[in-house]
C-alpha cells in the first residue's frame, strides 16, 4: 500500500549538503520548485493555445498522447529506433565525444515496475567495461484495465525527449564515459544532482540543438519540465512540510498530468528515495547556470562541445564540486 510508506524526517536532507554539495536548504529548493512551476506552466499554456487555442492545455496534451499512442507490442521497438535517432543526431551536431557503449532497451523486470511509471535507464556494472547498459520500459500488457491511458504516456511525440533524458546525450552518454575515466573517484562517487541534473540538462540542449521537430514535441518535454518541477514539491513537503503519500499523489495528478497508477509509482519512489525526485530539475538549474558562467568567462572561446566533454570527465560528482573543478570557485 503506497500510504502505507514511511517518510524522512527533515534531518534526512543533510542529504542536499553532504551527497550533492548544495548549500541552499529545504525551504530555497521549495521557494525554486514552486517558482519553476509556475514558469513552466506558463510556457505550456502559450504553447497549447497556439497549436488549439480552443482547448485548455490538459486537454490538447491528452489528445496528442492519445493520437500518437504505439501498438502495444511496437513500444520497445519505439524507443529502440529512437534511441539510434538520437546518437546519430548528436554525432552530426558534434554535442560532445561519444563513446562506442552498446545499450539494451527491454520491459521493466517486475520488482521494478512498483517504482518505475515510465522508463528508467540501469547503467552497466562499473567494473565490467563494455557490457550493455539497459533501459528498462514500463509499457502495459495489451490486456490491462488501464492500457490505453498507461500507452499514452508512450507516445512518440512524448519520447523524443525521454530517450533524450536516458540515452544520448543524456544518461547513457554520462555513464558510458564515467566508465573509462582514469580517476577511480570520478568512475564511483555518483550524485543524483550531477546523473539526473545532466540528463534533465541534456533535454534542453537538444531543444536548442532543434531536436524536437515540431510544437507538440515542445510541448509534451514542457510538460516533462513540469513534472520535474512538481517533484521538487512532494520531495520537499513529503519529508519536510507535512505532506501526506496521497496528497502528492493527487498533486501529480492534477498539476503535472500523470495517470494516478503512474503518480502513485513516483510517490512511492520518492519515499523510499529521499531528495532524489528533486535532483533533476536542480540539477539543471546548476548546469545552465555553470555554462553560462564560463560563457561569461571565457567570452569568444566558450565551446558547448568543450563544456560538455569537461563537465563529463568529473563522471557524477556533484556540479559544485564540477563548478569548483573548473575554475568558478
Amino acid at each position: 500500500d503506497l500510504h502505507s510508506f514511511p517518510t524522512r524526517r527533515s534531518s534526512d536532507l543533510h542529504i542536499v549538503r553532504y551527497e550533492h554539495a548544495l548549500l541552499a536548504g529545504a525551504p530555497e529548493l521549495w521557494r525554486y520548485g514552486l517558482h519553476l512551476r509556475d514558469e513552466v506552466e506558463a510556457q505550456i499554456v502559450e504553447l497549447a493555445q497556439r497549436i488549439d487555442p480552443a482547448r485548455p492545455w490538459q486537454d490538447v496534451v491528452a489528445r496528442i498522447r492519445d493520437e500518437g499512442a504505439p501498438d502495444p507490442t511496437a513500444v520497445l521497438a519505439v524507443y529502440r529506433d529512437l534511441i539510434e535517432d538520437a546518437r546519430a543526431f548528436c554525432e552530426r551536431r558534434g554535442l560532445a565525444n561519444l563513446p562506442d557503449a552498446p545499450l539494451i532497451v527491454e520491459p521493466t523486470p517486475g520488482f521494478l515496475r512498483a517504482v518505475t511509471p515510465f522508463a528508467e535507464y540501469q547503467p552497466a556494472p562499473v567494473y565490467r567495461p563494455g557490457e550493455a547498459a539497459r533501459v528498462f520500459v514500463t509499457a502495459p500488457p495489451r490486456t490491462a484495465p488501464r492500457a490505453p491511458l498507461e500507452l499514452a504516456q508512450h507516445a512518440l511525440p512524448q519520447l523524443r525527449s525521454r530517450v533524450v533524458h536516458e540515452s544520448w546525450p543524456g544518461h547513457h552518454l554520462q555513464s558510458a564515459v564515467a566508465q573509462v575515466l582514469s580517476r577511480e573517484v570520478r568512475r564511483h562517487v555518483m550524485s543524483q544532482l550531477s546523473t539526473e541534473g545532466w540528463a534533465q540538462y541534456a533535454e534542453d540542449v537538444a531543444d536548442e540543438e532543434g531536436f524536437y521537430r515540431d510544437d507538440a514535441v515542445r510541448l509534451l518535454r514542457l510538460v516533462s519540465l513540469l513534472w520535474r518541477a512538481v517533484r521538487i514539491d512532494i520531495d520537499i513537503g513529503l519529508h519536510t512540510r507535512g505532506l501526506s503519500p496521497r496528497e502528492a499523489v493527487d498533486e501529480l495528478v492534477t498539476r503535472a498530468g500523470l495517470h494516478r497508477g503512474s503518480a502513485e509509482a513516483d510517490v512511492a519512489r520518492c519515499c523510499l528515495r529521499p531528495t532524489y525526485q528533486l535532483c533533476g530539475a536542480v540539477g539543471r538549474r546548476e548546469l545552465l547556470q555553470l555554462r553560462a558562467d564560463l560563457r561569461a568567462r571565457d567570452g569568444s572561446a566558450f565551446s558547448s562541445r568543450q563544456f560538455h566533454d569537461a563537465v563529463l570527465s568529473f563522471g557524477g560528482l556533484p556540479v559544485p564540486l564540477i563548478r569548483w573543478g573548473l575554475g568558478l570557485e
